[in-house]
């Protein structure tokens, strides 16, 4: 069981390695440098770009998927001007907006 996660984990790596020097190459393919140096240069900075980026970004998913709450749960019914009173960002909202209690779709 935990052979076949490393083996995913490792293929993913690979496979997304693999894919960001790909998309990194057809997109200097492009560019159309007109050195051998640069073009070689370019493929390896945006391939690491990709990749940067692909790596950051599943992190970012997993903490966000996993993020504590920091606020408990309020038992009953929601209403912004009873529940959100204390929160920073409500009494902007109020300040600047005139923001008045929304909890009524009327």
């Amino acid at each position: 069981e935990v052979g076949a996660d490393i083996l995913l984990a490792i293929l993913f790596d690979v496979v997304l390695g693999e894919g960001s020097k790909a998309l990194a190459g057809f997109v200097v393919q492009i560019w159309n440098h007109r050195f051998e140096f640069g073009r070689k240069y370019w493929t390896v900075m945006l391939g690491l770009f990709v990749e940067i980026v692909t790596k950051l970004g599943w992190l970012v998913l997993i903490g966000f998927s996993f993020l504590p709450r920091w606020v408990p749960d309020i038992p009953g019914p929601f209403s912004p001007a009873e529940h959100c009173q204390s929160l920073m960002d409500y009494q902007m909202c109020q300040a600047w907006f005139r923001c008045e209690d929304l909890s009524d779709p009327e």
